[in-house]
């Protein structure tokens, strides 16, 4: 019988505690994942307390989570009283080279490090497979917990996960089935690439999971390109390489190192060794570039390519997350709208939208849940940002005072479908951005960036040879999409509310272009009860691209929209925005969203006509 877990880790190990998350959901168990709160100088014992409604703590043993612990005496205490009681309540799990000390000195542990799949997952086998009788010991009454109450069917977090592979909303991306299909046949290579954020991890780690005890495989270890212990793992691949390896994050891997796996994926099927086999997941042309490089790997590597998910899949989501919580969101569409084609942001929104109505488990009755999609996207853009904001500032700065191209940059590459910019190509098709990536490249300006924020490369990418960008945080490509420099694609919609009737049904003929991401439309029709609507609508009107007003012409029925520049228009320099402040409301030309309501216009005089 599986037990419920609660995994304390630190977040520097966050990606081995979700790994080994996975294959303790795999065996059976149910597991609880804090988000990697427990750093150093933090209040492990708040963490460890939260655990309150599992019935076991899994320690993920490193060396900084064991100088998390340091000089925390209360949380030393607590640790001891769950590892060593009668019946006890925390079991420890080694990933990295560490020596337990402190409270867990002399306390029993799992060892995974250095083992392979099949090794690892016979040794997590020792966990207890019931629960405890006992959750702590008497003896410090005010750390003693009270026995657990039974866990609901599902919570919020498992339902709607902000961090980690979905399990209870995961989505078969396209394609799924041959996926599954390749991984059983033998002596092919495969390539996953896309987007973050698209659900390439989940979607292995879900075929893995269908073929479970399916003798093709013969043991799978997965490993990732973003942990030091697994590079060096992948440098000795040919030595220990043992049924199939997946390599996550493979882009990230230094070029060397690329080129030799590329190598090593070419030998294995010139060899044709049918029980050995290769998994890549990366960004978008992560299969093409390995084929360039070794061009006869094209008939010997299996490339699947997730693009920008389609709203039906998210929709899928949201309906499977309903499902679990026993609820009923409305405004499903705009959650889709503002998820922008990325399921984990998709996944943030609907926690978020969750969180505001109190909906923390499964309802005993289905619940209608009313969804305030700004305000959702308004609090996740606030916590995204104290992680982002020192990052954009640096984008911003790089190449001192009047440089810009930094900030346009980024505004560029959160617009790319890909969330990837070749700068050469970008500079070819885009006059006004030229001289500025020029700059950027010869100035090397991605070194200041690294200078004003060591930890960029946790967020995106810069590859010096090629010069291209890259979003590897989908966080970050929403955050930049949402928030910096304003929304080009913003319509600000100005009327009177005697006219309300034409602006409903002015709306319903821009639905279109809002449903093909052409233009987000903002009227004060968004503003809630409670809402300081004077800054909710200078905030609208300074992110706005442009805007909508109404006038009356004497003898038409039909009142005709003018687009009008707003001052804080984005994209544009210092010198048309002063000129637009001096000269007032203009047309615009060449402005897509302009001739998009230009059609719209026409189209609405010819079906309704001028009185």
């Amino acid at each position: 019988m599986g037990i419920d877990l609660f995994m304390s880790h630190t977040a520097d190990d966050f990606s081995l505690a979700d790994s080994l998350a996975w294959r303790l959901e795999a065996a059976g168990h149910r597991v609880v994942m804090h988000g990697g709160e427990v750093t150093t100088g933090a209040d492990v014992t708040s963490v460890l307390l939260r655990r309150q409604t599992t019935q076991t703590t899994i320690a993920v043993l490193s060396p900084s989570y064991l100088a998390a612990l340091a000089d925390q005496p209360a949380a030393a205490e607590l640790v001891r009283m769950q590892a060593t009681g009668a019946a006890p309540t925390l079991v420890a799990v080694r990933v990295r080279e560490c020596t337990p000390d402190g409270p867990l000195a002399g306390v029993p542990f799992i060892d995974l490090v250095g083992l392979d799949e099949v090794t690892a997952m016979t040794r997590l086998r020792e966990l207890p497979q019931s629960p405890p009788t006992q959750l702590s010991s008497p003896s410090i009454p005010t750390l003693a917990a009270a026995p657990a109450p039974a866990v609901p069917a599902h919570e919020l977090h498992d339902v709607f996960k902000r961090s980690g592979i979905p399990t209870v909303t995961f989505v078969e991306p396209e394609d799924f089935d041959r996926l599954i299909l390749s991984l059983r046949q033998p002596g092919r290579g495969i390539v996953i690439e896309g987007p973050s954020g698209i659900g390439k991890t989940s979607a292995l780690r879900q075929a893995l999971k269908n073929l479970e005890g399916d003798t093709a495989l013969r043991g799978v270890t997965i490993l990732n390109a973003r942990q030091p212990d697994d590079v060096e793992r992948i440098h000795a691949l040919p030595s220990w390489h043992r049924g199939t390896v997946a390599i996550d994050d493979f882009h990230r891997l230094e070029p060397a190192l690329r080129d030799r796996m590329g190598n090593y994926v070419k030998y294995l099927g010139d060899a044709e060794r049918d029980d050995l086999r290769i998994v890549l997941v990366g960004i978008p042309g992560t299969g093409q570039h390995l084929i360039e490089d070794s061009f006869d790997l094209a008939g010997r590597v299996d490339v699947f390519t997730l693009d920008k998910v389609k709203d039906e899949a998210i929709l899928t989501m949201i309906a499977k997350g309903e499902q679990a919580l026993n609820i009923a969101l409305d405004n499903k569409d705009d959650l889709v709208r503002a998820a922008s084609g990325s399921l984990h942001v998709a996944q943030i929104l609907c926690y978020e939208v969750c969180t505001q109505v109190e909906i923390f488990e499964k309802q005993p009755r289905r619940t209608p849940v009313r969804s305030d999609v700004d305000a959702a996207v308004a609090r996740a853009l606030q916590a995204m940002g104290a992680k982002f904001r020192d990052l954009i500032v640096a984008f911003e700065s790089a190449g001192g005072g009047g440089e810009d191209i930094g900030r346009r940059l980024l505004q560029e590459l959160a617009r790319s479908p890909e969330g990837s910019l070749a700068l050469p190509q970008l500079s070819a098709t885009r006059p006004d951005l030229a001289e500025g990536i020029r700059r950027f490249i010869r100035g090397d300006f991605i070194a200041q960036v690294q200078a004003a924020f060591p930890a960029y490369e946790r967020h995106i990418l810069y590859d010096h040879e090629a010069a291209r960008l890259t979003f590897d945080d989908p966080q970050l490509a929403f955050y930049v999409k949402a928030t910096f420099g304003g929304n080009r694609n913003r319509v600000f919609v100005s009327y009177s509310h005697r006219d309300e009737r034409w602006l409903s049904r002015m709306l319903v003929h821009l639905r279109p272009l809002q449903n093909e991401g052409v233009i987000d439309v903002w009227s004060d029709t968004r503003l809630r009860p409670g809402d300081d609507w004077k800054s909710e609508i200078e905030q609208a009107l300074e992110s706005a691209g442009c805007a909508a007003g109404e006038r009356r012409l004497p003898g038409l029925r039909v009142r005709r929209r003018e687009r009008v520049a707003t001052a804080a228009a984005g994209g544009r320099d210092e010198r048309h925005r002063d000129s637009a402040r001096h000269r007032g409301p203009q047309r615009l030309s060449g402005d897509p969203i302009a001739a998009s309501l230009s059609r719209l216009e026409r189209s609405q005089d010819a079906a309704l006509g001028d009185e």
